[in-house]
């Protein structure tokens, strides 16, 4: 098992729906795992085409160490 940190917006705020965060764009699911996965600190390439490719990167690439310990994200306008 593996806790990963609550993401938190530029203001503190918990990104979530119950936050109002927006939500994920299920047409574009690579760049939403892309998005997810650099947050995460895995840094994927961005040359990916799709999401089969990107789960397998992630797979065979995931640390765990890298993850931050706090995480922000800018929240939209």
């Amino acid at each position: 098992y593996l806790h990963i940190p609550i993401v938190l917006d530029s203001a503190g705020h918990k990104l979530s729906k119950s936050e109002g965060a927006p939500a994920i764009d299920p047409a574009n699911p690579v760049a939403c795992w892309q998005q997810a996965l650099k947050l995460l600190g895995q840094n994927p390439p961005a040359d990916l085409q799709g999401l089969p490719e990107l789960r397998d990167w992630a797979v065979a690439n995931w640390q765990p160490e890298r993850i931050p310990k706090v995480l922000d994200l800018p929240r939209p306008v």
